[in-house]
């Protein structure tokens, strides 16, 4: 929507009116704060679409006030819970999300404690947790990304893969992300799919810098098939050829292409 002109979070009433009058009903919603929760849910026909999973961001590495937080996400779960939601993606907020500043070890097992809390308190709801991570988590050797994952009960912290930020995250390294594929596969419960050209968003999901058949073929050896989210984004460089339905539309058949066992 960007290059359309267009902030979604100007008016995103207004925006999820026109999604309901497309032809895109499955999509996954983004939460940034229990602020924008409370104006949205009661503000949006959330009946109109199919929901299978949710995407929050929430701040979980500050001890002071981190019981009301986790409060504030159970809320929004159960509320997406009763919508058909099964997956609940989390993804921890950074300390800042325009510099680099990492979290203490102490944040990052406040992260741990909170994650392993909501995610035992999703499994009573009958949802999953699917950790989520940008590309921030992957500065020092993927040490955030690794810590929530090693530390964390992997029978109720799943993971959302999403590619491309492992990608970018270590540098435009592709042996890197089939290397996370490769130690955390038994834990991915969701894909988010983008894909760049030199490292550079592509218009479409199609062939590019991720080698998304291998990915798919791991994961068809060991008998897993996660929800596949379509993530089209756009950046500096990214061209501009098509509406965004059409490059939705393209994005879709690749993706039912390459993973035509899911």
């Amino acid at each position: 929507m960007e290059r359309e002109g267009m902030d979604w979070h100007n008016d995103p009433i207004k925006h999820y009116q026109e999604l309901m009058s497309s032809a895109f009903k499955k999509f996954e919603p983004v939460v940034d704060s229990f602020e924008y929760f409370k104006e949205m849910s009661s503000s949006v026909d959330w009946s109109a679409f199919d929901i299978g999973s949710v995407y929050l961001n929430a701040i979980l590495h500050k001890e002071k006030n981190l019981n009301q937080r986790i409060g504030q996400v159970r809320v929004i779960a159960k509320f997406y819970a009763k919508l058909g939601a099964k997956i609940i993606i989390i993804n921890p907020s950074p300390i800042s999300w325009d510099e680099a500043v990492d979290k203490t070890d102490d944040e990052l097992n406040t992260q741990v404690k909170a994650l392993s809390l909501l995610s035992k308190s999703f499994a009573e709801m009958g949802l999953l947790l699917a950790y989520h991570n940008h590309d921030s988590e992957m500065r020092n050797s993927g040490r955030e990304l690794h810590w929530m994952l090693q530390k964390t009960n992997p029978q109720y912290v799943k993971y959302c893969l999403d590619c491309h930020w492992i990608y970018r995250g270590s540098g435009n390294n592709s042996k890197e992300l089939y290397r996370i594929v490769d130690l955390y596969a038994d834990r991915i419960v969701e894909l988010h799919l983008r894909q760049s050209s030199d490292g550079i968003w592509t218009e479409i999901f199609k062939e590019g810098d991720i080698d998304y058949s291998k990915i798919a073929r791991v994961l068809k050896y060991r008998n897993l098939k996660p929800r596949l989210v379509l993530e089209q984004a756009v950046e500096k460089g990214t061209p501009h050829t098509m509406s965004i339905e059409k490059s939705y539309s393209l994005g879709i058949q690749y993706a039912n292409k390459i993973f035509i066992d899911f």
